[in-house]
């Protein structure tokens, strides 16, 4: 059974880095008529991540870069 603390798997710098980029891509969603448009939608799933702090697609490769101790669900000092 997966805890809670277990499906988070976005930290710190990684998650800035989603939050930042997001913008401009919600801009792109929202404001342009083209195809381009679509791209936008990336900036969604970025904000959905940064919220949440949960990445499939890091789950999948097995990647982690939250700096939450496994087992206790405390931050390391």
């Amino acid at each position: 059974m997966m805890r809670r603390y277990d499906m988070k798997n976005v930290g710190g710098i990684d998650r800035l880095f989603r939050f930042i980029l997001s913008f401009p891509l919600l801009f792109v969603l929202f404001y342009l008529d083209s195809n381009w448009r679509y791209v936008g939608l990336i900036g969604l799933v970025l904000l959905f991540n940064t919220l949440t702090r949960i990445c499939f697609i890091n789950r999948i490769f097995g990647i982690n870069s939250c700096q939450i101790k496994r087992g206790t669900g405390e931050r390391p000092l």
